[in-house]
């Protein structure tokens, strides 16, 4: 009767183990939780600091192939991504050349970004239109997407024709891109192990009970 009061007593534990340890193996929430914080980090996507830097984009060259995405995060206190051309640097390249509008921000970075569609291959020249404090394109905040990879167009000799210039000018509205709010990563993997920690604890005090209780009936 000892023996089958002992196999009762033994067979609670694997109860009690089972009723604590699953929900704290739960971390099965931290695991989900790096994917989704890698998941912002996609290859089609490349990233541009606006003003990071100072007057500059940072890479103020990109390599990106037709499918992708040039992603622009701007900092403060206030730029803009205009499309020239090699000819025209702080000017638009027409009417309709994307242009992200006047990103004010306190924030590093700010909580818009403009992100444009690569359709082809050719050299996709830009230039920031801000004029205060100072013409930011005449300065040298000017870049360019898939550069030629031979001649005259480099992006040195495009800095310096913005250098030549009197002012930039800016589009009437935000076109040729598309605005939205910057993504924020996922929660890390230790908040989620924190919020686990109050259930182990309670696995630990089950198991100490039931060994309470075994070592109880073998004094019996």
């Amino acid at each position: 009767m000892l023996k089958v009061t002992v196999l009762l007593a033994l067979g609670g534990f694997p109860l009690v183990l089972g009723q604590y340890g699953a929900p704290a193996g739960g971390g099965s929430s931290s695991a989900s939780a790096t994917p989704s914080a890698t998941a912002s980090a996609n290859p089609n996507i490349h990233t541009v600091s606006v003003g990071q830097d100072g007057f500059v984009f940072t890479p103020n060259t990109t390599v990106a192939s037709v499918g992708q995405q040039v992603e622009f995060q701007f900092f403060p206190p206030n730029h803009t991504v205009t499309q020239s051309s090699f000819e025209n640097p702080c000017q638009p390249l027409s009417s309709t050349s994307f242009f992200s509008g006047f990103m004010v921000t306190q924030d590093s970075p700010g909580p818009q970004t403009f992100t444009v569609n690569i359709t082809d291959t050719n050299p996709i020249w830009f230039y920031c239109a801000q004029n205060i404090p100072g013409d930011h394109c005449a300065i040298g905040m000017v870049g360019v997407i898939n550069p030629p990879t031979s001649g005259p167009n480099t992006l040195e000799a495009f800095a310096a024709a913005a250098k030549k210039t009197n002012s930039s000018i800016a589009q009437p509205s935000v076109m040729g891109g598309v605005v939205a709010s910057r993504t924020t990563s996922a929660p890390t993997s230790a908040s989620s192990t924190g919020a686990s920690a109050p259930k182990q604890i309670a696995s630990i005090s089950g198991i100490v009970s039931a060994l309470a209780g075994f070592f109880a009936l073998l004094l019996v």
